[in-house]
């Protein structure tokens, strides 16, 4: 019987698992090499330049990475400028076929084979690079988001601090957070506004009650799939999906969980304003917590799910319209 792998070859598409370290590369290409490089641009060139050697002619390699970390980011932009095919994937997903195969240890070579081998199974398709607009948003909002985080922390010790000194400390750190995060805020902002496409779907956003500027510069930097996702995609790109529970005559609770967990938290404030001042969530925010007795939390979580998914109906109209 042919390997997976050989029907792969056979298809003209080789897979290339790759573990990203700060480093160092540990790469897994199956029969053709398994190695560790230098996490640099002259090694991923060698490394290019010795697949194709032991390759035959009409073969293209498909380089598969985790989906984390600015090391892997780099990693994609090197193989980009190389003229290579990259596949960003799940973590969660790759280590779950891990567990699944009974692969316990965890070693970067390891980790490399795994990679190869999920992507065999499920051949993905090529994640294209964002745009350097996008690419450097990203950067910004993230950036921002660790700091509020930090100031979230800060203010929390200061609630529950009475020392005079500490007090004062706190309250200078997060006046200084305060001026840096309104720095990024306002750099986020331009950026957003000099390119046209970015400008236009936020301009849109900003349509749906409860959403402001910054809450749309945010969502369609992280959600760059925003209108054509649909409603369930929606629903589970944002981890707001509920998943059943249940196993013959057992009904569990339904539990969100996964997708992007910074989307879930740039949704919260804007669900919050909207469950007051659009009428058609008011009411069913209401229903729930009325009617059908749901906790505050469980309430919250489905208004965030319909505003998300509204946000990608009207990105998803516009691009229609637009095209008509």
């Amino acid at each position: 019987m042919k390997t997976r792998e050989q029907i792969n070859v056979e298809t003209g598409v080789v897979y290339v698992g790759i573990d990203v370290s700060k480093d160092t590369l540990a790469v897994d290409a199956g029969e053709f090499l398994s190695e560790t490089i230098e996490n640099n641009r002259k090694s991923i060139s060698k490394l290019i330049g010795r697949l194709r050697k032991k390759s035959q002619d009409g073969i293209r390699f498909r380089f598969c990475l985790e989906q984390t970390g600015c090391y892997g980011l780099r990693v994609r932009l090197v193989l980009d400028e190389l003229g290579q095919s990259v596949c960003a994937l799940d973590p969660a997903k790759i280590r779950h076929y891990a567990k699944a195969c009974g692969i316990a240890a965890k070693t970067d070579p390891i980790d490399a084979a795994v990679i190869r081998r999920y992507a065999e199974q499920t051949e993905p398709e090529p994640t294209p690079l964002p745009s350097a607009t996008r690419l450097a948003l990203r950067e910004i909002v993230r950036t921002r988001g660790l700091l509020v985080q930090a100031k979230g922390s800060f203010q929390r010790q200061l609630e529950a601090t009475d020392d005079p000194t500490c007090r004062d400390v706190l309250k200078r750190t997060i006046q200084s957070l305060d001026t840096k995060i309104g720095k990024l805020e306002a750099k986020m902002t331009q950026t957003a506004s000099n390119d046209p496409a970015t400008k236009r779907t936020c301009d849109i956003l900003q349509g749906v009650v409860g959403v402001g500027p910054l809450t749309a510069v945010v969502v369609t930097t992280l959600v760059p799939e925003l209108g054509s996702l649909g409603r369930q995609r929606a629903a589970s790109i944002a981890g707001l999906a509920p998943h059943p529970r249940e196993s013959g005559t057992f009904k569990g609770r339904r539990k969100t969980g996964g997708g992007r967990r910074d989307v879930r938290t740039a949704l919260y404030m804007p669900a919050m304003v909207a469950i007051r001042h659009d009428d058609r969530l008011k009411a069913y925010y209401t229903h729930l917590r009325n009617d059908l007795h749901k906790p505050f939390r469980v309430a919250m979580v489905a208004a965030m799910r319909k505003l998300f998914v509204r946000m990608d109906a009207v990105v998803a109209a516009a691009s229609s319209s637009s095209a008509e």
